[in-house]
Order: C-alpha cells, then structure tokens, then sequence
C-alpha cells in the first residue's frame, strides 16, 4: 500500500501490527520515529536561513526549530563570518571582558552566546538544520513522508516494539528495514547535495 499524509500512516502502521486496540498509541509511535530523525538526519531539505538575526547582547534566542547551525555572518561590507567555539574557549575569552564586533559564537542551552559582547546592535545571517514538522492532523505530509514513506512506517513499527513486543515473526524485519530505508535516505540526499542537481526520484510505495 502507498499513502500520502498522517491519517493514511496511522491506518498502515495498524494493518501491520495487525492490532485494532491501539488507535491512541499509534500516534505516540510517530512522535517517537519523528523524535529519532531529528537526532539522526540532517537533510538539505531541512536546511533555513535568516538573514534578518538580531544580536543585541551576548546572549540571543536561537531560531525556533534549530537543530544545528551551519554558518553565521554578520551584515557588515564585506560580510563577516563568525567562528565556532566550544563553550570552555568562550569562558576563556571573557576573562578579558572585551567588547565589539562579535568575532566567536557557540550554543548554550536554547540561547546562541557571542564573543567579544556586542557593543552595538548587529544584524546576523544565520544557515541552520530546522526541525521539520511533525505531523499532527490527519491531512498532514511532510518532505519524508511524500517521498520516503517506509522511513516513516518502518520507524514508527520499530518504535512500537518497545510496548507491544516483537512475538510476531514480521516484527524482527522492522529494525532492519528502518535501517535501510534511513540509509536510502541519507544517500538520496548526499547525491542531491553533490550531484550538481536535484535527483528526480519517485516515493517509494509500501507493500
């Protein structure tokens, strides 16, 4: 079978657990698969740029959404770009209590902390990795569910073996299928990236 959007998922992921008692748990064995492919993948789809980030102090709230930041520049001629720190050398830095033109940056909790302390109020360019949405209404798709359909289903049937068990024969085939349909995915998307081109590829449909 095939489908294109969150209520079809949740019918599939119950005719394979062959199960017509889990209506309310199906949905949490989504969010569980969604959560691991916020940890595992970082596609080109999920990628975002702000060009309008406003650092007006040392400590500036991160994009909603960010899973990882890929560059940042400030708005100045020529652009400036910042450079990644741990937090340990950002501690370091500060003994000397300097101030300008932020030059450093790095994450500390939900906040992106800078070096030296902004002195004015900078504009900054910002790429980063973005959560993808998380399917919620039955109406919903997303980038993988449209055109990666067995991540999603193989992911959620592995995320319910936790609660259900895996005493079913098939069910020892969900992990290994997950694995392979992430790693589909991971090289469709390493191909697209360098390929000079987007890849025309066609969803795979669920049998």
């Amino acid at each position: 079978m095939s489908f294109a959007n969150f209520g079809e998922l949740k019918a599939a992921i119950a005719t394979w657990l062959v199960r017509t008692d889990q209506t309310t748990d199906i949905p949490d064995f989504v969010r569980l698969c969604e959560a691991h492919f916020h940890k595992k993948l970082r596609l080109k789809e999920m990628e975002t740029v702000d060009a309008t980030l406003s650092i007006d102090g040392e400590l500036v709230t991160q994009p909603t959404g960010l899973l990882n930041i890929k560059s940042l520049w400030l708005d100045r001629s020529p652009p400036l770009p910042l450079e990644p720190i741990a937090p340990a050398q950002r501690a370091r830095k500060k003994m000397t209590a300097e101030i300008g033109p932020p030059s450093f940056y790095c994450r500390v909790g939900e906040k992106i902390a800078f070096y030296p302390v902004p002195d004015a109020t900078y504009t900054g360019k910002i790429t980063y990795g973005a959560a993808f949405t998380s399917l919620s209404d039955d109406a919903d798709t997303n980038h993988i569910l449209t055109n990666y359909p067995d991540v999603y289903l193989f992911g959620s049937l592995t995320m319910s073996m936790s609660k259900l068990g895996s005493k079913r024969s098939a069910a020892a085939t969900w992990p290994v299928l997950y694995k392979e349909a992430l790693y589909d995915l991971r090289k469709s998307d390493l191909m697209d990236r360098f390929s000079g081109g987007p890849m025309e590829r066609s969803a795979r449909a669920v049998a």
